[in-house]
């Protein structure tokens, strides 16, 4: 009765995606540029945010309430929240502004910035497991540069991220020094006592992010488009980017226009023969065999081809169609690697 009615409200409610402008939400170097670059382009979206996803957005500004309603019963203090700040950088003319979520101090009289996250269960696993949340830590590196205008002596962030599935928190303490552009992951502490100093470093961390505005300016510019910084086929975050079915489409023509090029790729022969080897291995080493191809992928990508000789060893990636049965059919990339046969005298 009300489970398909409350979704479809959602959609109904449904707002225009706001046209594009450098902000600090989007300031990560996990940003996909070609999806920025067909965004400011004005470029047509192919499909539009699920009715279900509005929804999940909306819950994560309530999330964001509720754990500063938690925050607010301790002995720490929350303030200046959706405070605008603006932030420069030397060697560029471009100013980021965005609204903080807040300042947090404890009670030693120390202020941070905070900002919060809810994300999915399968997000959060993953920034628990440390692997670097790099958007979020630029984003708050962002903020903390801007505040820095305002109180010279902020200088770290607490990025408080919650499990929407849960209701567990994940708790990033981030420094970052403005001399010499450099972010660091202090400590990450869990709600359920797990605490790890990691230590991880981000080298000139708001120079990259400034520079790839700039970029993406570029080519807004000129109406070209970047490199796709993502292989063929990957699921996320190209399977929910509004641009993907635009963004491959001239793929097979590419691939086709690459086709007569050979590249040299004689640094690589132990590579290939490391490749070819573990082909005839299966279970455990089968990971080892991807990352040790996707080494191959990146050398060609890297020449322009799609073809070389590796010394003894014929390598080509090839763009195949996979038949579908129950779904529809698709293109797929598979490396192959061969190793010449020796002519008989």
């Amino acid at each position: 009765m009300l489970a398909d009615v409350i979704v479809k409200v959602a959609g109904m409610e449904r707002e225009e995606r706001h046209a594009y402008y450098p902000r600090p939400s989007i300031s990560g170097p996990e940003r996909c540029i070609r999806q920025m670059t067909y965004w400011g382009n004005g470029m047509p979206e192919d499909k539009q945010m699920a009715d279900r996803f509005i929804m999940v957005l909306d819950d994560s500004s309530w999330h964001e309430t509720l754990t500063i309603d938690w925050i607010e019963k301790t002995a720490y203090q929350i303030h200046s929240q959706q405070m605008k700040v603006e932030c420069r950088i030397p060697g560029h003319d471009l100013v980021l502004s965005g609204s903080i979520d807040g300042i947090i101090t404890d009670l030693l009289g120390v202020d941070r910035l905070f900002e919060h996250k809810a994300i999915n269960h399968f997000t959060w696993q993953r920034y628990a497991n440390g692997h670097a949340p790099k958007d979020y830590i630029t984003q708050c590196c962002v903020y903390v540069k801007g505040l820095q205008a305002v109180n010279p002596s902020i200088n770290e962030a607490v990025l408080l991220m919650k499990n929407k599935n849960t209701a567990q928190y994940l708790e990033y303490i981030i420094g970052y020094d403005s001399t010499t552009d450099t972010a660091v992951i202090k400590s990450i502490s869990i709600s359920y006592g797990e605490v790890a100093q990691i230590g991880e470093v981000f080298d000139k961390i708001l120079d990259f992010a400034f520079a790839k505005f700039d970029t993406v300016q570029k080519h807004i510019d000129s109406k070209s488009l970047p490199d796709r910084p993502f292989e063929f086929g990957t699921d996320f975050p190209c399977g929910y980017c509004s641009w993907q079915e635009t963004c491959w489409a001239n793929y097979e023509k590419e691939v086709s226009d690459l086709s007569e090029n050979e590249a040299d790729l004689s640094e690589i022969e132990t590579t290939a023969r490391f490749y070819n080897e573990l082909g005839a291995q299966m279970g455990e080493m089968k990971k080892q065999r991807d990352e040790v191809g996707g080494k191959i992928k990146a050398i060609l990508v890297e020449k322009h081809a799609r073809h070389g000789k590796a010394g003894a060893y014929d390598v080509e990636l090839k763009l195949s169609k996979r038949k579908g049965y129950t779904v529809e059919d698709s293109m797929f990339e598979q490396l192959y690697v061969k190793k010449f046969k020796k002519k008989e005298k």
